[in-house]
């Protein structure tokens, strides 16, 4: 009898375990809400490949972001871009809405000692929240009740990964510096983004990628698209994100 009620309880015990949840995707903007909360950083590379019309235009990008409760705060970011008729190089620190330029030549040494202050006008430099990234909370709010449960991702950078897929529709898009944004104004020209994110045990983005293809003209051969590819790293690092010296700067016009 007692051998019997134990092996009762022992059944109750294993039926009432909780089932195991698939990685649900939410967890992945609470996450970079969290790492923002605590003006946390982290070191990005980004692959960009463009096409409008038959002309492909490419570029690639590298730097870092500081967080703060609203998103990206600080970011220093050198681009490398080659639309076929040269490849150009640029250096831009963005502090709040202030941003400061400089060119540098392909081995990265500036070709100038001056930086350009372009104040808060150079908005195209700004990652702000209408920005298609997988750092981007606004981004991740508009992507997720569509999102896919997570699966096995791989290891990546060491440590195992969780892949989330998904697409979703979008009223509007435009092309910066910074990236593609995108609108939810009904007004404008829109289209479609494909999507995945590789998250790590921390529930953080280690690599997220979109496929962008929009209608510029309400026709199909004037589609431009977008495909670009983030590997996200260093997050546990503290970022340290600095104007130049004053004495470095001139005004842009």
């Amino acid at each position: 009898m007692v051998a019997l009620k134990i092996a009762v309880a022992a059944s109750l015990l294993l039926s009432a375990s909780p089932v195991e949840a698939d990685p649900y995707f939410g967890d992945v903007r609470q996450a970079v809400l969290r790492h923002s909360a605590g003006n946390g950083g982290v070191h990005f590379s980004t692959r960009t490949r463009e096409r409008m019309y038959d002309i492909l235009s490419t570029e690639t990008s590298a730097g870092a972001f500081r967080f703060n409760r609203s998103g990206i705060a600080r970011s220093d970011v050198t681009y490398i871009g080659d639309d076929g008729f040269g490849t150009s190089r640029v250096r831009i620190v963005t502090i709040g809405r202030r941003s400061y330029t400089r060119a540098t030549s392909l081995s990265r040494k500036p070709l100038s000692a001056k930086w350009k202050d372009f104040g808060t006008y150079g908005g195209g430099f700004h990652y702000a929240a209408d920005v298609i990234s997988g750092v981007n909370p606004a981004f991740l709010d508009l992507i997720e009740p569509d999102a896919s449960a997570g699966v096995p991702g791989g290891e990546m950078d060491g440590v195992p990964t969780t892949l989330y897929t998904g697409f979703v529709d979008v009223p509007g898009f435009a092309t910066t510096l910074a990236g593609v944004r995108f609108s939810l104004d009904p007004d404008s020209v829109g289209g479609r983004v494909t999507w995945r994110l590789w998250a790590g045990p921390d529930d953080l983005p280690r690599r997220f990628t979109a496929s962008i293809i929009w209608d510029l003209a309400g026709i199909k051969e004037s589609n431009e698209t977008v495909n670009l590819t983030t590997f996200y790293k260093r997050w546990d690092t503290r970022v340290e994100i600095k104007a130049p010296p004053g004495k470095f700067v001139v005004k842009a016009w």
